[in-house]
């Protein structure tokens, strides 16, 4: 609910890959605009920023994070570089390695799951987690 409080709604039109376009409900953070999904975690689905290297996408982590700690739950996630929904968001998303980097910068575990998938969890992971990194 704090999340949603603190942020606005900035749903875009995706185009997949079979042609349908369908509208991703990615909310704006200040300068930065994130795609959540809430299960039993907080799992980032794409952070995309609206204006590159400016600390915007950081900020929106750093937020995401304090919520994550104060209201007890965790962040899970799979760091891989995609072609950003946003015109706006940079237009060479970072590599592989940076992406992985940024993360773990930012106080993430960053590793390889038991099926070869990267992950990410904050603020640690569970001790029972399938080959995916889900519970």
């Amino acid at each position: 609910m704090e999340w949603e409080l603190e942020t606005s709604p900035y749903p875009l039109p995706h185009k997949l890959a079979s042609g349908e376009v369908i509208m991703e409900s990615f909310r704006r953070y200040r300068d930065a605009i994130a795609l959540l999904d809430w299960e039993n975690y907080c799992v980032i689905e794409k952070i995309e920023t609206l204006k590159p290297r400016t600390g915007a996408a950081t900020s929106l982590i750093t937020f995401l994070k304090t919520l994550a700690l104060k209201h007890r739950f965790r962040i899970f996630g799979n760091p891989i570089p995609y072609k950003p929904t946003c015109l706006l968001a940079a237009a060479s998303p970072l590599s592989q390695t940076d992406l992985q980097s940024w993360y773990s910068k930012n106080g993430f575990l960053v590793g390889n799951g038991n099926d070869g998938g990267i992950y990410l969890w904050f603020p640690n992971k569970p001790e029972s987690q399938s080959a995916s990194g889900r519970q």
